[in-house]
């Protein structure tokens, strides 16, 4: 490797070090990336979220310390493709709105010096080059696209695969849309017969009590 020629070094093979040597490399330039870790062992504890985020147990060694010398365990993970081997699979674009300034009761957030209109043809590029799925319009609160995704949305057969003999996904309120939940739910009991409501207490009847439903047209 000492006589090895390299035009471009990047450190780090996760999300941001491999789409900039994907890139580059497109130009035809030789590229070399230096990763300090090693592959992710293939195992069960990959797919349980209790083991990635609660144990933390691919998370770095390592410890931090804020402003104020408060110390923490940083979230990262050093191995061959770094944070994009526990993040879940999901990549969202930011709304427009977060692009702008937004006003908090203490406070107000700059808005960016790029618009979303800036990012969106970058948002494309990133979408095509990690083969996202989905299909852009469903959001009423999303940007506008100019480009659709290159692979349709994932078959709810195979996203309910991962639960199979565990319930239906239904069953523990997970939704595939952020606008429609894909369960019916009883109202809590301390929210029926509330005094100046004009209810009576709840009965034990579990079916007699009244059910939530925002989703019409199922």
């Amino acid at each position: 490797m000492s006589g090895d020629h390299y035009d471009v070094l990047v450190i780090g093979s996760g999300p941001g070090g491999a789409t900039t040597a994907a890139r580059v490399a497109e130009t035809g330039k030789r590229v070399l990336i230096l990763e300090r870790g090693d592959f992710l062992p293939r195992e069960r504890d990959n797919w349980d979220s209790r083991a990635v985020f609660g144990a933390a147990k691919y998370t770095a060694d390592e410890t931090f310390y804020d402003l104020r010398d408060r110390p923490f365990r940083p979230e990262l993970h050093y191995c061959v493709g770094g944070n994009s081997k526990v993040y879940g699979a999901a990549l969202v674009r930011l709304l427009p709105s977060d692009f702008g300034e937004v006003r908090h009761p203490d406070g107000i957030a700059p808005a960016w010096p790029l618009s979303y209109d800036d990012m969106e043809p970058y948002y494309v590029r990133a979408e095509h080059l990690f083969w996202v799925h989905g299909k852009h319009g469903e959001d009423p609160f999303a940007g506008v696209s100019s480009k659709d995704y290159r692979y349709p949305p994932v078959s709810p057969a195979a996203w309910r695969a991962p639960y199979a003999g565990r319930g239906r996904p239904g069953d523990h309120g997970f939704t595939m849309h952020p606008l429609r939940p894909r369960r019916r739910f009883p109202l809590p009991a301390r929210r029926q017969g509330r005094r100046g409501m004009g209810g009576a207490p709840p009965g034990p009847d579990r079916a007699s009590q009244p059910v939530a439903d925002d989703q019409d047209d199922r």
